[in-house]
């Protein structure tokens, strides 16, 4: 995206941080500015493990990764990410509770000015 390249897995990567959003209430990267964005972006890998993390399962974490894999070329293609096990799991229990956060995030998103 930064290369002025644009494909589908924009919009994978656009998927991954709104996930990352609705999961943790936090964006995966910090913003400055858009310079200080892509550097960020570029250098730091996500940290899935601390605060929130802790809770999310590893099927989850792992389908994160692959949204928000910084080459579009390794970046999962959708109709693999609908295949992965994660979301599996989630039909399998028919995502009958949504956890309160999830809701509040959701809430919140529309009011980051990015």
């Amino acid at each position: 995206m930064f290369n002025e390249s644009y494909n589908e897995k924009v919009d994978i990567w656009s998927a991954g941080v709104i996930m990352y959003f609705m999961l943790s209430g936090t964006l995966p990267y910090k913003i400055t500015s858009e310079d200080s964005y892509q550097n960020n972006i570029k250098a730091s890998p996500l940290d899935l493990e601390k605060g929130v993390w802790a809770k999310i399962s590893d099927e989850c974490k792992n389908l994160l990764k692959k949204l928000l894999n910084y080459d579009p070329n390794k970046r999962v293609a959708a109709s693999r990410a609908m295949k992965h096990p994660w979301f599996k799991q989630q039909i399998e229990n028919s995502i009958s509770s949504i956890q309160a956060s999830f809701c509040e995030n959701f809430k919140n998103f529309k009011v980051i000015n990015i």
